[in-house]
């Protein structure tokens, strides 16, 4: 069956109409209830007086060129409409977060203590005094010489000059200083005592010549002490016509322990 391009058109515009119609429909279908029912009649039917009127017959005798069929368009159904959102209630923050623990309160801020004014400056002490120079000082004391240690003590002496004569002297000899023989240390921790009598020979300078041994003490150790005292010991020579002379002297020696 072969349609020209006026049917074309018609089935194309019929198509448009119903469509619209369709529309309508749905449009009216949303209306509240009061709306008068025959407004949609009057609608359709104009829209289909309008198809009718355009339509025209073919002319008799015209041979239509063979048309490619066209596929109608696919009516697509108009989406409906979202419903409207519902904003979500408000709800109070109170309700939702948990009991949490208040943070413990700051303490209260320790005092700050007052500032310690600095201690004045201490007077500066006065300049010493000048100390005045001392004087010299004096020499020390010569120290006193050491009493001699006492010892043995000559009893007496006897001089003679020569030939045993002694008025062939002018003086008889005499010692020079006095003699203290040594009392031995043994002898004095025996407790020992005694008298030594010596013969001196005494040379015309007043040195002793020779010794001998009179009388002994009974005692070696105190004999020796004695003999060796009389052998140091300085004289005063006898003289003859005012000239020293070679003589002789008798020394008696004591050894007792309280004249230590």
């Amino acid at each position: 069956m072969i349609f020209s391009n006026d049917h074309l058109v018609s089935l194309t515009l019929s198509a448009a109409v119903h469509l619209v119609g369709l529309l309508l429909l749905g449009d009216a279908a949303r209306r509240p209830l009061d709306a008068p029912a025959d407004a949609v009649p009057e609608l359709l039917i104009a829209s289909v007086q309008l198809t009718l009127s355009e339509t025209e017959p073919a002319a008799p005798g015209a041979v239509a060129a063979p048309a490619q069929p066209e596929a109608p368009p696919l009516a697509m159904p108009e989406p409906e409409p979202e419903p409207p959102q519902q904003m979500p209630e408000k709800q109070d923050f109170a309700d939702v977060l948990p009991d949490l623990p208040l943070p413990p309160p700051e303490p209260d801020p320790e005092p700050q203590p007052a500032p310690v004014p600095d201690p004045p400056p201490a007077p500066r002490p006065p300049p010493p005094a000048p100390v005045p120079p001392r004087p010299p000082a004096a020499p020390p004391a010569p120290a006193e010489p050491a009493p001699p240690t006492p010892g043995p003590s000559v009893e007496s002496s006897e001089a003679a000059g020569d030939g045993g004569a002694a008025g062939h002297v002018d003086a008889r000899p005499s010692l020079d200083r006095p003699i203290r023989p040594v009392y031995p240390l043994g002898a004095r921790r025996r407790g020992e005592e005694g008298t030594v009598v010596l013969d001196v020979k005494v040379a015309a300078d007043g040195r002793a010549a020779g010794v001998t041994l009179v009388r002994s003490s009974g005692f070696p150790e105190l004999d020796r002490s004695a003999e060796r005292a009389a052998a140091q010991a300085r004289f005063n020579p006898a003289t003859r016509g005012g000239r020293p002379v070679e003589s002789a002297a008798r020394l008696t020696l004591v050894f007792r322990l309280r004249d230590l």
